[in-house]
């Protein structure tokens, strides 16, 4: 028997999604990192290469240039998990705002739909009573008194 699909878990997409698809999406998500990524590995590399040319002072510039890309790119990792957690709490917010405002839909159907019985079972009752009513006169009143009513 298989399960059905209302039952999967909410992250059941991104499991689905491959390695490249998984990355390009955090990078959609919080293009500051990879940006700050590229930055730090830039620097990194410019400080590989002043140093094996034996330029200290500007090796030691790209290190410091290395650490500031670094702390900047943790910065936009934790500001946009930050923001992107907000944003989900809000969703999650609008999500359980919507079930409400549809739970008070439906109660308010099923209210109508009680109305609507309660008002078939009272004509259906009216009419039973007239029924019996007009059984227990002769046919000539009965059809005297329903000539009259209309």
């Amino acid at each position: 028997m298989e399960v059905p699909s209302s039952a999967d878990p909410l992250n059941s997409e991104l499991e689905e999604l491959t390695f490249y698809d998984k990355i390009k999406k955090n990078c959609i998500e919080q293009p500051l990192v990879p940006f700050g990524c590229l930055l730090t590995c830039g620097a990194l590399a410019l400080s590989a290469r002043a140093t094996k040319r034996g330029d200290a002072k500007a090796a030691n510039r790209m290190f410091v240039w290395r650490v500031a890309m670094q702390s900047l790119t943790l910065v936009a990792l934790v500001g946009g998990s930050y923001y992107l957690g907000q944003t989900d709490k809000l969703k999650f917010d609008r999500e359980a705002e919507l079930r409400k405002k549809a739970e008070m839909r439906e109660k308010m159907w099923l209210e109508e739909l009680e109305r609507i019985d309660e008002e078939a079972k009272e004509r259906m009752s009216r009419a039973k009573s007239i029924r019996e009513q007009l059984s227990k006169l002769d046919p000539k009143e009965a059809e005297s008194s329903l000539t009259e009513k209309k």
